[in-house]
């Protein structure tokens, strides 16, 4: 199986294989992981740590790791992976385990009530831009919601599944961000039509890159990455597929 494949299907698994169901003429789409469920596990024995100037140190081998920008994410939390500033997990700060990625790559803190969490990477780990990200499917949500209620499938599990191929849309976000001019709103934005878009990744399946969608009083819509602020216009597709 090639390293493409196999990202592929942690894919299918982060997107809950979208099974359908059909009953009394309802077709429900069920997703696994993009529930509000963090899914945490804990190990007896996690590595100790500690912290110096905002980096964390796994003092059991001498890793380090830098947060990310708040609008990486992680998926699912599994395991304690390292424990500081107490005697015991119980007492300490944990760092996570990320479903589907290497905790020599990346950790996490635990998600807060919105879901919400810092995801920390180890030194020697590259940076995540958005085109090293590559992005090929999306949860859309909204406000505190922590819970997508639509999403954009990617084309193979579209193909599989019979649902609506998402991926031009997701395409489109990313050439809009990665190759459009930061812009300034053109009147006061409203907090009508605030979506978040979670972009989800073969190259980093247990993450999410995050990006911003709104409309000013003018109903010009815009999308922002929330990596690095930058804010450009939103394509007129991708603005019709959110809000018509």
């Amino acid at each position: 199986m090639t390293k493409k494949t196999k990202g592929n299907e942690k894919l299918k698994e982060v997107l809950g294989l979208i099974t359908v169901i059909a009953a009394t003429g309802l077709v429900l789409l069920l997703v696994y992981v993009l529930s509000h469920c963090d899914g945490r596990e804990e190990t007896p024995n996690p590595n100790s740590g500690n912290m110096e100037s905002g980096v964390v140190i796994d003092t059991d081998n001498g890793r380090r790791y830098v947060r990310c920008p708040i609008g990486i994410g992680a998926n699912t939390l599994k395991d304690v992976y390292i424990t500081m500033g107490g005697s015991d997990k119980s007492e300490g700060i944990n760092f996570y385990t990320i479903m589907f990625e290497d905790p020599k790559r990346f950790i996490s803190e635990a998600k807060d009530v919105l879901g919400g969490s810092y995801v920390y990477r180890s030194t020697d780990t590259d940076e995540i831009t958005l085109k090293s990200f590559a992005p090929v499917a999306a949860g859309i949500f909204m406000g505190e919601l922590n819970s997508a209620i639509d999403h954009f499938y990617s084309k193979t599990v579209a193909e599989e599944n019979s649902v609506e191929d998402g991926s031009k849309y997701v395409d489109l976000i990313r050439d809009a961000l990665i190759s459009g001019n930061n812009t300034t709103p053109t009147g006061e934005l409203t907090e009508e039509n605030e979506f978040y878009i979670r972009l989800y990744s073969e190259n980093y399946p247990g993450l999410y890159y995050e990006v911003g969608f709104c409309t000013d009083e003018n109903g010009m819509a815009y999308l922002t990455d929330m990596v690095t602020g930058k804010t450009v216009p939103c394509p007129d597709e991708v603005t019709v597929r959110m809000i018509g």
